[in-house]
């Protein structure tokens, strides 16, 4: 599964949201200030940060959290399965 974070650049706990999260494996962080991270944002539905979406290997959404995001356990336990 492939975990996407999407944040803004000086947004709310924008380096330390992406550090907590890094070593969950196939981690993709996008910034809303940028075209790709605003494209990825548009095709998930996803209006403001932070904000997390877990798609499968087929690319559909398993889990979302839009403007908030899990707790690493709770992201964990997910990926587990």
């Amino acid at each position: 599964m492939q975990v996407k974070l999407f944040v803004s650049d000086g947004g709310p706990a924008h380096d330390v949201t992406a550090h907590a999260f890094a070593d969950l494996g196939d981690l993709t962080v996008y910034s809303l200030s940028e075209m790709d991270g605003l494209a990825a944002a548009s095709a998930h539905g996803i209006d403001r940060t932070p904000s997390m979406v877990v798609v499968d290997s087929g690319g559909r959404e398993v889990a979302a959290w839009r403007g908030t995001l899990p707790g690493v356990a709770e992201l964990r336990a997910l990926l587990a399965n």
